[in-house]
C-alpha cells in the first residue's frame, strides 16, 4: 500500500498529464487492471511504447516523451505491475503470473495499433526484452538501455536477434 504522499503525487501526476492531453487508461488482465497513458502524436513514424524502471511509474517519463512527441504517431506508457497506478500487487503474485499479466495487457493495448518502437529502461527493458520474445509480432523496433538481468542464452539471443535484423546499405 501507498503512503498518502505517493498516492497524492501519483493522482496529481496523471490529473496534470490529463490537463495537457494525455489519456489515463486501465485495461483489465487475469489478475487485475494495468494501467497506461496514451497520447496522439504529431508525427509519422510508428507509435511508442515505453516501458519505465524499477520504483518508477509511467508519468516519470514524460520529459522522453514529449521530445517524442514531434516525432511519433502516437504515444503509450504503461505502469509496470506493482508500480503507479496498476493494479497488480506484487505480494499477492508470483513474478511468473505478473510477467502474464503484463503480456495479457500489451497484447490487448498493442493490438489496437500498428506495430509499435517497444522502449524500456531498466526494469522496463527486462520486460520489454521478454516480450520480444513472448510477442514480436507486435513490434517494429525495440530499444533497450540498461535492461536489468536481460541475460540471455545464446541460442535465445540468435533467435532475438534474427527478428529484428536488418541490414543497411
Amino acid at each position: 500500500m501507498y503512503s498518502t504522499f505517493v498516492w497524492l503525487w501519483l493522482h496529481l501526476s496523471v490529473w496534470w498529464l490529463g490537463a495537457t492531453g494525455y489519456q489515463s487508461r486501465h485495461i483489465q488482465t487475469p489478475d487485475g487492471s494495468l494501467h497506461y497513458l496514451s497520447l496522439q502524436g504529431e508525427g509519422q513514424l510508428p507509435p511508442v511504447l515505453l516501458l519505465h524502471g524499477l520504483g518508477s511509474q509511467a508519468s516519470d517519463l514524460y520529459p522522453v516523451m514529449q521530445q517524442l512527441r514531434p516525432h511519433v504517431r502516437k504515444i503509450l506508457a504503461v505502469d509496470l505491475p506493482a508500480h503507479g497506478l496498476t493494479q497488480l500487487s506484487a505480494q499477492s503474485l508470483s513474478l511468473p503470473q505478473l510477467q502474464q499479466n503484463l503480456y495479457a495487457g500489451l497484447d490487448q493495448i498493442l493490438a489496437q495499433e500498428p506495430p509499435v518502437l517497444l522502449f524500456g529502461n531498466s526494469l522496463g527493458g527486462l520486460m520489454a526484452l521478454n516480450y520480444a520474445q513472448h510477442n514480436p509480432s507486435e513490434l517494429a523496433a525495440l530499444s533497450l538501455v540498461s535492461p536489468a538481468g536481460a541475460k540471455l542464452s545464446p541460442t535465445s539471443y540468435r533467435e532475438l536477434e534474427q527478428i529484428f535484423l536488418h541490414e543497411s546499405q
